[in-house]
């Protein structure tokens, strides 16, 4: 009777733990409307910087003439491209991603439909670097892209010199990069994608009325922990990750606000809160460089978004990595923020291929 009883309680344990279907909606769909943001956001006097000012070396250019979260704030950021990316103004549906530093490779995706575009934005020494590892790339004529598998690539002639620096531009400003787009899936070197890039814009925003998809954070809960992480590995500099957090503190952003991991981020171009929180986001990113999860739990707080954890066995028994939505009233707008198994069921989570600097070490360029 003993030995049923232990079984029955192993079947039932391993049950709670099993990934949940992504399409099972725990929370009444949220009626998300396409619209400008209120008035009272007063958006553009938001922590905008507005004189020049150096970001971990980096000059950053901010005139009364560019937007808030404009790429041109980066010196000849828009104008230094290899190809012009309006010949793409057709591409409704994205999938992007940014290699500097020759850390990472491009990979595969295991599928893509045609109505799909891929893009991947690459420094002169990831681009050399991925060449000589894929010696089946082509070039196409008339300035248009070399392609590695099915990734068009562009390279970025005049960039940050941080190259953490240089790839958040692409990932927190893909609405601003793509503005005819309706929906991009932006992935980070380390993620490749080996389901259909349309069943994940409906499994993951389209079915739950969200502007927004994003993966949550396997190993951390709340802004807090994350800053305790990066203090312990020494992953930013101790002031200025304090001056986060204390900032955070005394804004009011609660422990219990979940987190999410910047893997991968799945946008509805068209909605205005998307927009406004890529936006945001970038701005934040640059008050507190180099890591980005914490700054993102910072926005959405003060934009209004309220976590809504799902209260299934699943979600109890684990907490790090659990699936969870932000709604927010004040936006009219939802994140979804999947289970990390669902990331893993999506795309395969490959290694860095070199450490950080690699390419000023070990892989001098000529010029």
């Amino acid at each position: 009777m003993l030995i049923l009883l232990l079984i029955l309680m192993y079947i039932l344990n391993k049950k709670s733990h099993a990934c949940p279907p992504i399409h099972e909606n725990f929370n009444k769909p949220f009626k998300r409307v396409i619209a400008d943001p209120p008035a009272e956001l007063n958006i553009p006097k938001k922590h905008v910087v507005s004189e020049k000012r150096k970001v971990d070396g980096d000059e950053q250019v901010s005139l009364s003439s560019y937007l808030p979260c404009s790429s041109q704030r980066f010196i000849g950021i828009s104008y230094n491209l290899s190809i012009d990316l309006t010949i793409f103004n057709k591409c409704n549906k994205i999938v992007a991603t940014a290699l500097f530093g020759g850390t990472d490779v491009l990979r595969p995706p295991h599928t893509q439909p045609d109505s799909v575009c891929m893009f991947a934005f690459m420094d002169k020494c990831s681009l050399r670097h991925n060449l000589l590892l894929n010696k089946a790339s082509r070039r196409q004529p008339n300035g248009k892209c070399t392609y590695i598998f099915s990734w068009c690539v562009i390279q970025v002639y005049d960039h940050p010199a941080n190259m953490r620096l240089a790839s958040r531009i692409f990932k927190l400003l893909l609405p601003k990069i793509f503005p005819n787009a309706i929906y991009s899936i932006w992935v980070d070197g380390k993620s490749q994608l080996k389901q259909d890039p349309i069943r994940l814009i409906g499994d993951i925003l389209i079915k739950h009325g969200a502007d927004i998809g994003m993966v949550s954070n396997p190993y951390r809960t709340s802004v807090y922990e994350e800053h305790k992480e990066i203090v312990r590995l020494k992953l930013a500099n101790a002031n200025s990750t304090n001056n986060q957090i204390s900032s955070y503190r005394k804004a009011g952003v609660p422990a219990s606000a979940g987190l999410i991991d910047g893997t991968v981020i799945i946008r509805d171009h068209r909605s205005k809160a998307a927009n406004i929180l890529s936006c945001l986001w970038f701005e934040e990113y640059l008050r507190f460089p180099p890591r980005d999860q914490a700054s993102f739990g910072y926005v959405a707080y003060i934009l209004g978004y309220v976590p809504i954890i799902e209260k299934s066995p699943f979600a109890l028994n684990a907490r790090k990595g659990a699936r969870f939505f932000y709604d927010s009233n004040l936006m009219q707008s939802r994140i979804h923020v999947i289970a990390w198994c669902h990331y893993l069921t999506f795309f395969v989570k490959h290694p860095h291929r070199r450490r950080h600097g690699f390419c000023e070490t070990r892989y001098p360029l000529r010029t």
